[in-house]
């Protein structure tokens, strides 16, 4: 039960964090991508669940497993925006996040 409320309450940090990442001026562009490639993963998860009919569940655990540490690592580089004014233009985002 705490695993699934972490996960719900990462979803709404997910969209605030991707709105605070891209400049103004490309924002909506940014956020809508993220949700397209969320709502890919949702649709793609059970097929890849039912491979394991197929291989046995050693391979869909081997791609779950695989996506969420490769997540894990792309976090590290992402940059912090705790603090920090917004960027509006991309010459501002490249100043704010070196």
């Amino acid at each position: 039960m705490v695993g699934k409320f972490f996960i719900t309450s990462s979803y709404g940090i997910i969209y605030v964090y991707a709105a605070e990442i891209y400049p103004t001026i490309i924002r909506q562009v940014g956020v809508g991508s993220c949700s397209v490639a969320a709502r890919v993963g949702s649709m793609l998860a059970p097929f890849v669940k039912d491979l394991s009919t197929y291989t046995g569940m050693g391979l869909v655990l081997s791609i779950f497993g695989t996506l969420s540490i490769a997540d894990g690592i792309t976090i590290h580089f992402l940059p912090e925006t705790r603090g920090k004014h917004i960027a509006d233009t991309f010459e501002e985002a490249e100043i704010l996040n070196r």
